[in-house]
């Protein structure tokens, strides 16, 4: 699975993280990454900056990908990575109560 993760902000840093899955970087603001391969569990986006990450979808879950800046989490810096065929008998989303979930 290929993510781009794009920072348009101008002076905000956004510690992106994976549950579940490691990143291997690919490339940042358009260059490839040269020489061993970086793997991670999170970036920093600086400012203005673009990240290519992938991972290899092989943990089925429902796993959180978010900010780890609470507050930008809170205001929506958040997402799910949903697999086919997996459910949860518990609410998602600011119904729940949970936020950030």
């Amino acid at each position: 699975m290929h993510l781009r993760i794009v920072n348009t902000t101008t002076g905000k840093f956004h510690p992106i993280h994976i549950h579940g899955h490691v990143f291997t970087v690919l490339a940042k603001n358009g260059h490839p990454l040269t020489g061993s391969p970086v793997h991670v569990d999170a970036i920093l986006a600086g400012p203005k900056e673009t990240w290519d990450v992938a991972f290899k979808a092989d943990n089925p879950g429902i796993w959180m990908l978010h900010c780890h800046v609470l507050g930008h989490a809170v205001a929506g810096m958040m997402m799910t990575i949903n697999y086919e065929g997996i459910s949860t008998p518990y609410s998602m989303g600011t119904d729940s109560g949970n936020v950030p979930e």
